[in-house]
Parts: structure tokens; C-alpha cells; sequence
């Protein structure tokens, strides 16, 4: 009897004991915040501490223990985002999630990116001068500091990953894989190029992809180039990838003449794929001769988004085309040359070795041209066909994006930031400026090609005869940028803009809706605040969707409308193009343009190119223009050649889907169709594809106002299933007011600061973010006091 009861008790204790076991295990992972230890390498003690939002304010003796206690810092709350973003350009995810990641691996190890990285390592060593090595070491060593001795991220033991050391080479592989996300070609050009072999100039003219009617694609040397599979695999595998991507931005900054305090007003908020943890690590650095407040990208040691007791600095995506793709031509006596200017050169090869786990290591042959790597062994679609090589900027030049960035946050003046811009030749970037001094300025960074004017760098070139190679590159005086305009404000949203001399450079620009709306708002006041500014960042209305409403609206043939359809239209009709989420107009619009597009595309390009075609740059910038064209042949459908489809069968068809499918999915009340219901906003971990992670891992969803073309930017695809899932947008919102930069400069990040799924700081924005609030960077010691939640104490060893 006293065994059985023995038994028992073991049997009730023991589940106990391991639940116990399990909650002391998880809280001993949660990231100490009030931490005293030792930095190995700092000449002094340093101090951080933690506001209420859990952003570290590091207080130091020196620049170098500042940084030193940075990276230690940024370890403990975000070291697993930065193993991920180091591994992705060289192509070394597969070791983390095996064969799920392998054609990620194959498309970046066909890239180069490694071997670019390697060259990069040499100038640091040789090059850089030391005043940024010192920063940079000493960031990478208080990394490997928290790697060494701090705790391990349970990420890293759900996949029985290692911990290993930072290296120099890691942080410039950030920033390569920052200027890929950039890069729009890889999936856009193969699209049009097909549309200009199958369809004609026509149609590319049609979407403001100008071409000469006698363009003729380039004489094949046997297998044809499968464009629609390149174009489909590149846009599956970016859409893969476990870091967010970089999409849009806006930013703007006014003069003392425009604001109300007659000082700086300064405003940028850089659009990103939503992920968890968000891109950016927020931070404030002190030291004797530094004042720090900034953005960091994980294993980046300067930061992008910067504000300082002088100036500010923001980021948006200037969307240069930096990127062409060359048709080569084989010898057809020996497939290992390739004619280049009437010669026979022989491929460049080097092999790489993909380790892939719990699986077998992939080897695979690369070959160059003088263009760039082949992309075909990197793309499973190019198997067969004709090679296709890239050119790309960012590996053509030697990289000094460590040295510009250091310039940009330890400028003096307005003149050092305008040398640190000249700097970047890629990614493309506008920088966006403001000073304590009264400057604004807005520079457009990047190493701008010079083609051959017949050339259109929207298109797969021939590489063979040498006559579409590149020209060399326009000085940085010819790209767009403006200093202290008369009219009192600088802006940046994506758009396309000219160069002082009024050139055009080729790009792939997004619409202009942004943009204009962003100078429509500006042009109206001379009295600007940051609560005006606060509410200019939250802005849901489109000025473009009304225009395209009444294209729809001219375009509608109502006599073969029912009752319903009318009053669906009507409502349209009436709507101001505000995407606020209690509305019904946004839903309808959005299921509309999903129905014109799909009828006008589908036919010329097939369901699965269309999808592909859906997310370019292109697309949106067209659709506008495209819906006003009563004439353009993409109305006809190419499928059915006895009768000739007009852009009023498109539309009328499209209205009567739009409200046969929302009185399905939301009911007979339009009332019912509200904008939040269809529009919501989920942050993704790199788990998320793991259904019993997700839950715990991801962060929502929320619904959420905004739409892809409002300022307040919430980025989705036009669906067939009626869903528009957010999956990028702000990755902060952020004002600087020079007026009083120690109390009315403000910030949010979409989630929280940590990484740490296990930290109260994983998601304590969240709410905040989707509710339009912000809270205050604070620089002063005594407010950050007032708000601290915790302190860290290092000292020297």
C-alpha cells in the first residue's frame, strides 16, 4: 500500500516538477536587464540605462567603450536576427534550415555576394582609416562578448544551433543583403521582356515602359530563356526570405520658414517588410564628444536613421535601376565560351559548396562573363536556357558603406554629410537632412550607370556584342538632390525626380501618389508642428484613387448593372479615397482594381506571371494611366481572337464580381464590408511557418487603415481571395524638432525593442503602432532617469 501511494505521488509530482522545470528554464532565458558584469575590452566602466520601452541609453568614458557596449548590448536582445540577416547574402541558411532554404542559398552563392565580401574585408584591413576599424572592432567585440558568456536565445536551441563569433565580414555581409532587397530587376525585367517578345512594343508602351516599335529581342544561340519561370522563382524566394525586405519611404523636412517655431522639422519613416522582431534596434549613445540617437540594423555597427545635437539624418529607397541582365551567347563548338565583341572568351568558373543540414552538402559550378555571374545555376527555371548574366553595381565598385555611415553620424556639418552621401554607390539611397544651423537638404546616393541611348535598362540586354555594356558612371553632381530650396522643404517618397541638369535616370520608381499627397499637405501650411507632422505620418487619403474611381466610372457601361451593382458603384463613387478602416469604399475599391487587373493581365501573362507582375513596381505605376486608356490593346483578350474585348466589358464585369464576392464573404450590407476586416497587419517570425510556433512567435494580427499608396503605408497585394494581408509598411515613424530636440522628438517601432520572445519588451508597442501613438526619444539624462526601468553597470576587466 505505502509503494502504490509512493507511486502516486511520484505520478502527480513528476508532470509538476517538469512544468516547473520548464517555467524556471524559460525565465532564465529572458534578457537581464539590470545586469552588472564585466566588458572585456572597455578602458572604463559604462552604464546603461533602460527607459520604459526597454531602449538602452549607454553612458561612457569614450566612443570605443560606447560602441563596445552597443554591441553587447544589441547581442542580448537581438542576436538572433542578426544570425539570420549575416547568414542570408552568403548564402548560409541551409545550415540552419536545411532543404527549406537551399535555392535561397543557390541564388545568393550564385551571386557572388561572398567572394564581394571577401574583397570588401581586404580594404577594411588595408584601407579604412582607424577611426572607424576602432568602432567597428569594438562593436563586433562587445557582440562576441554576450555570444561568449551571455545567454542563449531559444531559437538558437529549438534548432540546435551553436553560437559563434562576429566577424568583420559579417557586418559587410549586412549590408550586402541590404542592397539585394533593394533591387526590383531580378524579378521584373524577365516579365517584361517576355511581354515585349509574345506581345510587342505596344503593350509595353501601354505601362509606360517606353520601347521602339522595331525592338526585337536577341538572336537565341539554341535554348529560349524560360522569363516566366525566372521572374516566378525569384519573387517565391524574396517573398521566403526569414528577414524583412526593403520596400518604400517617406520623408520630409521643412525649413524654419515653413514650421511654426521657425527652426528644422524633420520627418522619415522607411518602409520595410514587417517582421519580428521589427528591422530597426533603437539607441542612444553618450560619450564626451558623442551624442547618439539612432536606428541599427542587426550586425550593422553605425546607424541609418540618426539624430545627433546637430543634424538628422533619414533613409528612403531611391529605386535606381543599379541591375542589368545580359544575354550571352554560347560557342556552339564548346559550351565554355561565350562570344563577347566577335571573340570566343572562356567562362570564369569557381565552385561553391552549400552545407546543408541534416542533409547532404549541394556543390555547384558558377560561371562569369565580363558582365557578371551566369545566373543560371542559381535559378532552377534558367536550367535550360541561354546563359543570363548580372551586372550590378554593388559589386562593381569597392565598398566604403562602413565609412559613409560613419560620416553621416559623426558629421560636423552639412558639407561632411554631402561628401558621406557621395560615398554609397549602392544601394540607392535618398538621404534626407535637416540641422540645428536651419539647412535642409536631400541628396539621392548611388553610382549612377551612363548607358548607351538606345539602350532600355527595363529589358534583358545581349550581351554578345558589347553595344549595350554600360558607359561608366555620372558624377555625383548629376544625381537628384536639392540643398535649402527657396520654396522651403525637402521630400522623398519613392519617386521618380530629376537630376540638377533636368536628366531622368531609369528606375523602378513607385507611383507618385505619395509623393503628391506628401506636397499637397506641405504646399497648404507655413505653420507646421509635430502634432501636424504626427498626423501627416498617420494620413489614409489617396488623391490618385478618386481619379481612378472616375476612369472606372466613365469606362462602366450602367444599363447592364443590377440594382445592387449600382449602389455598390454609387458608394464608390461618393468615396474621398480615405482608407480608414470603418469604411466600405476601401474593400470595394480593392476587390475592383484585384478584378480589373487579373481580367486585363491573366490572358497576355497566365495566372501565376500575373501574381508576379502583381507585386512590381511597374504594375502600380501603370495602372493608373492604363485604366484611363480606352484604346489600349491590353483590353482585348488575346484568348479569344473571334471577338474583341474593350476595356467597358472589364469594367462592368469586374463591379458585378466585386459585389457578387463581398455579399459573399461579408453579407447583403454594405455597411458590413469595412476596410479592417480585409486589411490586417500580422508580424512574422522567422518560425511563423511552423503553426505550433506561430502563435507564440508572431505578433497579432491587427486591423489596420492605410493602403499601399497612402502615406500612412500599409503595403499589400491586391488578392483574389478578398484578404489584404499588411506584409510591409513603417518600419518607425519618426520626427525630429529642432525647436527642442531634447522634448519633442518622437518615435515607435512596429513591435517592440527585444527580440527576445521571452522579454515584456517583445511586443509593448504593438498596440501603440496600429493606434497611430508615439513616444519621445529622450537624450536629456534627468528625463531618461525619470523613465528608467531598469540599469546595466559594466566595468573594465
Amino acid at each position: 500500500m505505502k509503494l502504490l501511494k509512493r507511486l502516486l505521488l511520484v505520478l502527480v509530482l513528476l508532470p509538476l516538477l517538469c512544468l516547473a522545470g520548464g517555467w524556471i528554464y524559460l525565465n532564465s532565458l529572458e534578457p537581464d536587464y539590470n545586469e552588472e558584469g564585466t566588458i572585456n575590452g572597455l578602458s572604463d566602466g559604462t552604464e546603461v540605462i533602460y527607459d520604459e520601452y526597454a531602449i538602452p541609453h549607454i553612458y561612457a568614458k569614450s566612443r570605443v567603450d560606447a560602441f563596445r557596449t552597443l554591441g553587447y548590448t544589441q547581442a542580448k536582445d537581438r542576436l538572433w536576427q542578426m544570425e539570420l540577416v549575416r547568414r542570408i547574402a552568403p548564402g548560409r541558411l541551409s545550415e540552419v534550415f536545411g532543404e527549406a532554404t537551399l535555392e535561397t542559398d543557390r541564388m545568393f552563392r550564385m551571386l557572388g555576394l561572398a567572394e564581394y565580401t571577401e574583397e570588401s574585408v581586404q580594404h577594411f584591413e588595408n584601407e579604412v582609416g582607424q577611426s572607424v576599424k576602432e568602432l567597428v572592432e569594438a562593436y563586433l567585440d562587445g557582440i562576441n562578448e554576450y555570444v561568449k558568456n551571455g545567454k542563449t536565445p531559444i531559437e538558437f536551441t529549438i534548432l540546435g544551433l551553436d553560437k559563434t563569433p562576429f566577424s568583420v565580414a559579417d557586418v559587410y555581409n549586412v549590408s550586402a543583403y541590404m542592397a539585394f532587397s533593394f533591387a526590383m530587376a531580378h524579378k521584373t525585367e524577365p516579365i517584361l521582356t517576355y511581354i515585349l517578345e509574345k506581345h510587342g512594343a505596344d503593350y509595353l508602351n501601354d505601362l509606360m515602359v517606353h520601347v521602339d516599335s522595331s525592338s526585337t529581342i536577341i538572336a537565341s544561340s539554341g535554348s529560349e530563356i524560360n522569363y516566366e519561370g525566372l521572374s516566378m522563382q525569384v519573387d517565391e524566394l524574396m517573398n521566403s526570405l526569414p528577414v524583412p525586405a526593403f520596400i518604400g519611404s517617406n520623408s520630409w523636412v521643412v525649413s524654419g520658414k515653413k514650421s511654426e517655431s521657425g527652426q528644422v522639422l524633420f520627418a522619415n519613416d522607411p518602409h520595410i517588410a514587417f517582421s519580428q522582431p521589427s528591422v530597426w534596434y533603437e539607441a542612444h549613445l553618450n560619450a564626451p564628444d558623442l551624442n547618439l540617437y539612432g536606428c541599427w540594423l542587426g550586425g550593422f555597427p553605425f546607424p541609418q536613421l540618426i539624430n545627433t545635437d546637430r543634424h538628422a539624418i533619414g533613409l528612403t529607397m531611391f529605386e535606381n535601376d543599379d541591375i542589368d541582365l545580359f544575354r550571352e551567347k554560347v560557342n556552339p563548338d564548346n559550351a565554355g565560351e561565350y562570344l563577347y565583341k566577335g571573340e570566343w572568351k572562356a567562362f570564369e568558373t569557381r565552385e561553391e559548396t552549400i552545407q546543408v543540414k541534416d542533409g547532404t552538402a549541394v556543390t555547384i559550378q558558377v560561371k562569369s562573363t565580363v558582365h557578371g555571374p551566369v545566373m543560371n545555376e542559381g535559378f532552377a527555371a534558367l536550367k535550360e536556357s541561354d546563359p543570363v548574366s548580372i551586372w550590378w553595381v554593388y559589386t562593381k565598385h569597392t565598398n566604403q558603406l562602413l565609412e559613409s555611415a560613419y560620416l553621416l553620424g559623426m558629421a560636423k556639418n552639412m558639407d561632411e554629410v554631402r561628401t558621406g552621401a557621395a560615398m554609397i554607390h549602392a544601394p540607392g539611397l535618398n538621404i534626407m537632412y535637416g540641422d540645428k544651423e536651419g539647412n535642409i537638404a536631400w541628396w539621392s546616393a548611388a553610382k549612377l550607370p551612363r548607358r548607351p541611348d538606345h539602350v532600355n535598362s527595363k529589358l534583358i540586354l545581349d550581351g554578345s556584342s558589347g553595344a549595350d555594356d554600360p558607359l561608366g558612371y555620372f558624377d555625383f553632381s548629376e544625381n537628384p538632390q536639392s540643398e535649402n530650396p527657396e520654396w522651403g522643404y525637402v521630400y522623398s517618397a519613392n519617386n521618380q525626380s530629376r537630376s540638377p541638369s533636368g536628366r531622368l535616370h531609369p528606375g523602378y520608381y513607385l507611383p507618385e501618389d505619395r509623393a503628391r499627397r506628401i506636397v499637397s499637405l506641405l504646399e497648404k501650411k507655413d505653420d507646421w508642428t509635430v502634432e501636424d507632422y504626427q498626423q501627416m505620418l498617420l494620413d489614409v487619403t489617396s488623391e490618385n484613387a478618386p481619379e481612378i474611381v472616375l476612369s472606372i466610372l466613365d469606362g462602366i457601361d450602367q444599363s447592364m448593372l443590377s440594382e445592387k451593382e449600382k449602389s455598390v458603384l454609387a458608394e464608390l463613387g461618393d468615396w474621398q479615397g480615405i482608407f480608414a478602416k470603418e469604411l466600405a469604399a476601401p474593400t470595394i475599391y480593392s476587390k475592383m482594381m484585384y478584378h480589373i487587373a487579373a481580367a486585363t493581365f491573366t490572358d497576355e501573362l497566365g495566372a501565376d506571371l500575373f501574381q508576379v507582375f502583381n507585386g512590381t513596381h511597374i504594375m502600380k505605376r501603370s495602372l493608373q494611366p492604363l485604366l484611363a486608356n480606352a484604346d489600349s490593346k491590353w483590353w482585348d483578350d488575346v484568348n479569344t481572337a473571334e471577338v474583341r474585348e474593350t476595356r467597358t466589358d472589364i469594367f462592368t464585369k469586374a463591379i458585378s464580381n466585386t459585389t457578387a464576392e463581398l455579399t459573399e464573404q461579408f453579407g447583403t450590407n454594405t455597411v458590413d464590408w469595412q476596410w479592417q476586416k480585409a486589411h490586417t497587419l500580422e508580424h512574422n517570425h522567422s518560425f511563423s511557418a511552423v503553426p505550433p510556433l506561430k502563435k507564440y512567435f508572431n505578433v497579432g494580427p491587427f486591423p489596420v487603415s492605410g493602403n499601399t499608396e497612402t502615406i500612412n503605408n500599409m503595403h499589400c497585394r491586391l488578392q483574389p481571395d478578398g484578404t489584404y494581408e499588411v506584409f510591409a509598411g513603417p518600419s518607425t515613424r519618426r520626427i525630429v524638432d529642432f525647436a527642442n530636440l531634447t522634448g519633442n522628438s518622437w518615435s515607435i517601432l512596429p513591435t517592440g525593442q527585444s527580440g527576445n520572445v521571452l522579454s515584456s519588451h517583445y511586443a509593448d508597442q504593438s498596440q501603440m503602432f496600429v493606434e497611430g501613438k508615439f513616444r519621445r526619444m529622450l537624450t536629456d539624462r534627468n528625463d531618461i532617469e525619470a523613465s528608467e526601468l531598469y540599469r546595466s553597470v559594466f566595468s573594465a576587466q
